[in-house]
């Protein structure tokens, strides 16, 4: 998995290719325009689809982690009775890690979303420069 910092370099990359996409874009015949958006459309379908799947077995994960987590709960009390410091001690270390990876995948999920978003505006920036060049014509 990449860093957040690759990630949102990535991104950047995207947005600035988007820009000189956009700008080369009205300069195109109508049948040129006309594949670059069938294009953008399907590789855009490609991401949302790759995404979607990746949240269908994070979900997966989730409950199985979740009975996982009930089980060693189980047994964490038991051991808590003989150890309250230690296990107060280690409980905190493991709710900070969680806290960390938690905020992580939301942030990479926000990254995710940007781009989803910038597909969005890639189509929707064809499709008005196909209306406008249909319009002038």
């Amino acid at each position: 998995m990449k860093m957040l910092s690759e990630q949102l370099n990535d991104l950047a990359s995207k947005v600035a290719g988007l820009e000189k996409m956009a700008i080369a874009a009205q300069e195109e015949t109508s049948e040129k325009l006309e594949e670059r958006l069938e294009t953008a459309k399907a590789d855009a379908k490609v991401r949302q689809d790759a995404f979607q799947s990746r949240i269908d077995e994070e979900q997966k994960t989730l409950a199985s982690n979740w009975k996982k987590l009930q089980a060693n709960f189980r047994n964490q009390v038991e051991q808590i009775k003989s150890s309250i410091d230690a296990k107060l001690d280690e409980q905190e270390d493991k709710r900070v890690m969680r806290r960390a990876d938690d905020t992580e995948f939301y942030a990479e999920a926000a990254i995710e979303f940007a781009a989803l978003a910038l597909d969005e505006a890639e189509v929707a920036a064809l499709e008005a420069i196909k209306a406008r060049t249909l319009a002038i014509r």
